[in-house]
């Protein structure tokens, strides 16, 4: 028997980590996967984060977010300031030191860039609406 959609579901990652997904943010990010070349990761943060899914997948989503946002007249943004922003946040992560503080890292980036306003009035859905 088939356990119902709305069921949560326990991703376990490398390490012994525990992080609760409902069922429509697991589909969300079941379309996302680490955006660099995990062959060559050489600190803890990117070996941990190519070791568990659920941080692999966010680094996936927050590299889509981050592009997305960058590229698209819609959102206005200073190039310069965003980059400086984004350095900033990628020192905080690579402080992490366990798997927890790395997702909490990267949901809150993701936050930060899926806020971001629109300059033109128009609504950039996309995935951002389904990521708690």
């Amino acid at each position: 028997m088939k356990k119902p959609i709305g069921a949560v579901i326990i991703a376990l990652g490398a390490f012994g980590f525990i992080s609760a997904v409902d069922a429509s943010e697991a589909k969300v990010l079941s379309k996302y996967s680490v955006s660099f070349d995990c062959t060559k990761a050489s600190t803890a943060v990117e070996k941990l984060t190519c070791s568990t899914e659920i941080l692999g997948q966010l680094d996936g989503l927050l590299a889509s977010t981050y592009k997305d946002r960058m590229n698209n007249p819609v959102y206005g943004v200073d190039k310069v300031a965003f980059k400086a922003d984004q350095t900033k946040w990628l020192k905080m992560k690579n402080a992490c030191s366990d798997s927890d503080c790395l997702e909490k890292s990267y949901r809150g980036r993701i936050a930060e860039l899926c806020d971001m306003p629109v300059v033109s009035g128009v609504f950039q859905g996309g995935d951002c609406s389904r990521i708690h």
